[in-house]
């Protein structure tokens, strides 16, 4: 990353904070997160979205946790038909960055939309002065953003670790019954492919159950008032740009680790294959 895309995703970030703070002051002086027991909705917002960043951050070292896991899961699941290495033929997407959050952004939502309606939690999460407000109808959508604290960095784990082992160009080869490679395909592409497919089939579901379960458990609440969680993947992704830059800043400790990793289960082996740059991001 070039230090003008960096500045400019960093001026991007505390903007976006600096327009926040004044647009949900303006909402109200009572705050809405129940953990935080002071300020208003302006104090509460920015501290919410700063933690949503700090979680995104602390995602990406999770990540490493979820390596050898993912190597194991592989190497169990797609058999022994096939021979595990590693080549340096540069499989990573030039384009890793900030588009790239767009996935984790919409597991995280989901995650965060399956636990809203789930006992307790709006108790635990959204403030008894906010809930005894004219407001109180519309807690869904705050629970959703306050728990976005915790899925956020979920979700951004289970991405970066597929990252890392893509980046790493760990791959797996298909053979015949002579022995000879027929396809050669990175582990972290394959679980690219489950990751995606799950966020983005995922939040769809969740979010219609979502819908569903707001307007029939309030008659108060407007018809439009899901509408606010369109932008919410925009919205998530601006708040991961410290998690990118951190992305950017660690690579190369990013493919030693996942090497040697590798290599203490037995994936030591280079395989020098033409293998095609994977659009995986």
């Amino acid at each position: 990353m070039s230090h003008r895309g960096l500045w400019i995703q960093l001026i991007t970030f505390l903007a976006f904070l600096g327009i926040m703070f004044v647009m949900f002051s303006m909402a109200g002086d009572i705050g809405f997160a129940a953990f935080i027991p002071f300020g208003n909705m302006g104090i509460h917002a920015d501290i919410i979205f700063v933690l949503i960043s700090v979680s995104a951050v602390v995602g990406v070292g999770l990540g490493m946790i979820f390596v050898p896991i993912y190597l194991t899961f592989g190497k169990m699941t797609l058999g022994k038909s096939r021979v595990f290495g590693y080549t340096e033929v540069n499989i990573r997407s030039k384009n890793r960055g900030f588009k790239a959050f767009f996935f984790p952004a919409l597991m995280a939502i989901n995650f965060s939309l399956l636990f809203v309606f789930t006992p307790g939690v709006r108790e635990l999460v959204v403030s008894a002065d906010y809930l005894s407000t004219a407001m109180a109808t519309s807690w869904p959508i705050v629970a959703l953003f306050v728990l976005l604290v915790l899925t956020v960095g979920i979700a951004v784990a289970l991405f970066s670790a597929a990252w890392f082992i893509l980046d790493s160009g760990i791959i797996y080869v298909s053979q015949n019954d002579s022995g000879e490679p027929i396809e050669a395909r990175p582990i972290g592409g394959w679980y690219m492919g489950f990751l995606k497919g799950y966020a983005g089939i995922g939040v769809i579901f969740a979010f219609y159950s979502f819908v569903i379960e707001i307007m029939s458990s309030s008659t108060s609440v407007h018809w439009s008032v899901p509408t606010l969680l369109f932008p919410l993947p925009i919205i998530v992704m601006i708040l991961a740009i410290p998690a990118v830059v951190l992305l950017k800043a660690t690579h190369q400790r990013q493919i030693q680790y996942v090497r040697n990793m590798a290599r203490k289960m037995g994936i030591e082996e280079r395989i020098d294959l033409l293998v095609h740059r994977s659009s995986e991001t």
